[in-house]
């Protein structure tokens, strides 16, 4: 059954992934050119160990190695993603390992605690790096001096 949802907050999000055994999200490029970056329910349900269908698209391929955590699809093709889907349900074998290197990716790319290390690693290299000082004439340092 596939059944469309609608907006929903973050643990709705997380309830209705756990009743799921695929999850499906393509997007398109806006009509303005906007492409989105990796998709916050995507990884909420790689992390949850769902295989997934998505598109090639922005950042999602950053995040869904085709053929490995899930399948990525051309954006608007509807026949790419039926093809993906039916190969998922004639083969649900393939769904626990998916999930697995899913899940395995999310935690491995996007753990919070992670990039903040990451973030703050980046930030105390610029405070250390020895950025070479403009050399000033002598009467210029003189007159900071004796300010």
């Amino acid at each position: 059954m596939v059944k469309l949802h609608g907006w929903k907050n973050q643990k709705e999000i997380i309830e209705i992934l756990d009743v799921c055994h695929i999850f499906i999200a393509p997007s398109v490029t806006g009509v303005d050119g906007n492409q989105d970056a990796p998709v916050n329910t995507l990884k909420e349900a790689m992390a949850m160990g769902l295989p997934v269908i998505s598109t090639f698209h922005g950042g999602i391929p950053e995040l869904v190695e085709d053929g490995k955590s899930g399948f990525l699809v051309p954006e608007k093709d509807a026949d790419a993603i039926a093809s993906k889907l039916t190969y998922l349900l004639e083969h649900p074998e393939t769904w626990k390992q998916m999930g697995k290197i899913g899940r395995s990716r999310v935690e491995e790319k996007y753990d919070m605690n992670k990039l903040n290390d990451e973030l703050v690693e980046v930030y105390q290299k610029v405070v250390d790096s020895q950025l070479p000082q403009p050399k000033l004439p002598e009467e210029t340092l003189a007159l900071v001096v004796n300010n």
